[in-house]
């Protein structure tokens, strides 16, 4: 992934502070806010780095149908910059850009319209462009991943300048790095077409060369099948099935029980060759152990809401959906033993 190394940069938090070692606080109006890092932070934090991963939430009492009538459907969306790992569900996670404003909103239940807000102020937007001429594939792909801005996102420029780019670029990894950066926009925006979103996830999540950005994209089809199908027995079904599809990638991937800590990298002063070596193995060590955290907390975030999405009593038809997309015996019995971890931890709320 390309997210920057969490660094404290100035960049505040409005109306909320993180509890010391993982506490949540609540942001604006009922959205409760934690810190994925189990370190200890002070609880008067009103700084986050950007880059930092945290987990966004609402209070479930929000959610609850009224008269004990079915839950709502919760629905986040972004304004500004920085990712969200998941458009729809009580809980997602938030790779903290520069400046942004999160909405949750419930579109049914027990309390409809906006649950609540977190809001980042940073230094402000970033400038958007045209595609740069030349070919040099990540340059055109950082001008198409400028023209993210949220739900200010110009989603027909974003189509444009994605269908230049395949036009241009030929090879299977290119082509679904280029469809993931469309499907992005097409989820900061709101999905405006749910349909095209729904293609182009299918393609990234064919062709883009990195586990964590294959289930990014079976996550967004989810989210996508949603919102194309609110309230709908068929849209759920749909997208439980993509976030099978998700975890079928997360199971063939090692990904550890615990999530996994940064280890430290020593700066390159430009020493001698033995040192330079020592720099280099710590570097990869460093990005094995972002890209481990990384489907960690996406193999979370997919877990979550298909546990939401089951209900009460949905653990047989997910087992039952999972014997027909988890593509092999052992990715089935692996699924199956965290399967079991989520309801005991369910049957212990």
């Amino acid at each position: 992934m390309r997210w920057a190394i969490a660094v404290l940069v100035g960049v505040t938090i409005s109306g909320v502070g993180f509890g010391d070692g993982g506490a949540a606080d609540k942001g604006d109006g009922g959205v409760i806010v934690e810190p994925v890092s189990s370190g200890a932070l002070p609880k008067d934090r009103t700084e986050v780095g950007l880059g930092e991963d945290v987990w966004l939430s609402v209070d479930p009492r929000q959610v609850t149908g009224t008269n004990g009538g079915a839950a709502g459907q919760v629905d986040w969306s972004i304004t500004g910059h920085g990712r969200l790992m998941a458009y729809t569900g009580s809980r997602t996670l938030y790779r903290v850009g520069d400046s942004a404003t999160i909405t949750a909103t419930v579109r049914s239940g027990g309390r409809d319209g906006v649950a609540g807000r977190f809001v980042v102020n940073g230094p402000g937007a970033r400038a958007a462009g045209g595609k740069v001429e030349g070919v040099d594939f990540e340059r055109d792909l950082g001008v198409l991943r400028m023209l993210e801005n949220g739900a200010g996102t110009d989603i027909k420029r974003v189509r444009e300048v994605a269908g230049e780019l395949l036009k241009d670029y030929s090879a299977p990894e290119e082509r679904g790095r280029i469809y993931e950066e469309r499907l992005i926009g097409e989820a900061a925006a709101g999905y405006p077409d749910r349909g095209e979103a729904i293609e182009d996830a299918q393609q990234a999540a064919k062709l883009a060369p990195a586990p964590e950005d294959r289930v990014q994209a079976w996550m967004y089809r989810a989210d996508a099948e949603l919102l194309r199908n609110p309230g709908d027995a068929a849209g759920r079904a749909a997208a439980k099935e993509a976030l099978l599809g998700a975890m079928n990638v997360v199971l063939g991937e090692e990904v550890p029980e615990l999530l996994p800590e940064l280890p430290a990298v020593s700066m390159d002063d430009g020493g001698a060759v033995a040192a330079e070596m020592e720099h280099a193995g710590e570097m990869e060590a460093r990005k094995r152990a972002e890209r481990a955290r990384t489907l960690w907390l996406e193999r979370e975030v997919v877990m979550d809401h298909l546990m939401e999405l089951a209900g009460a009593d949905g653990g047989a038809a997910l087992r039952k959906m999972a014997a027909r997309v988890v593509d092999t015996a052992a990715k089935r019995d692996r699924f199956e033993a965290i399967l079991e971890l989520w309801e005991e931890r369910a049957n212990k709320k």
